[in-house]
């Protein structure tokens, strides 16, 4: 999961300047706000999600919030040349980004016993995605084409679905309620 959720944030903002400016929709100026809107969007998300995340339950928060990623995704996959579907992507995909690592970190405390080595696997998962996409992409950006970035994204997006459908299928291995 870890790995998928870093894929697709690292992968978008590595490359969405590049792909508004290569597919014509966005001059440099612009290019450099979609990424801003992205990370303002994040930072808002984050400040919202705590009074959420406080009266929600983790699997809740991860599920809506993936819900939303995937929407998000799916209007940029459906309407790549669309500035405004672009820009309504970037900025609900930066609302719906926003809790979903800490609200996972919650499921899998919740699921697993979560030790220093286990934690630090994850984020070593999360690391490995940050290099992923984002290289997988610049190998087929001028080959393939700017499409490249969506076609990349809305897969990444749907294996994320699935683990998280699977994650939710688990049974709690370790309860902190014993």
């Amino acid at each position: 999961f870890f790995f998928l959720y870093v894929c697709i944030e690292a992968g978008l903002t590595g490359w969405i300047y590049t792909y508004a400016i290569e597919m014509n929709l966005a001059d440099e100026i612009t290019a450099a706000y979609l990424v801003l809107t992205l990370w303002g969007m994040e930072t808002i998300g984050r400040f919202f999600s705590i009074p959420l995340a406080a009266r929600y339950k983790p699997m809740h928060m991860v599920i809506t919030c993936v819900t939303g990623a995937t929407i998000s995704i799916a209007i940029m996959y459906l309407f790549p040349v669309t500035p405004a579907a672009i820009w309504t992507g970037m900025a609900l995909l930066g609302l719906s980004l926003s809790s979903l690592f800490a609200s996972m970190l919650a499921v899998a405390r919740a699921k697993t016993q979560l030790t220093g080595k286990t934690t630090g696997w994850l984020f070593v998962g999360a690391q490995f995605g940050g290099m992923s996409l984002p290289w997988l992409v610049g190998q087929y950006f001028e080959s393939y084409g700017p499409l490249f970035l969506m076609h990349s994204l809305m897969v990444s997006q749907l294996l994320m679905v699935a683990v998280v459908w699977a994650i939710w299928r688990l049974p709690n291995l370790y309860s902190t309620h014993d």
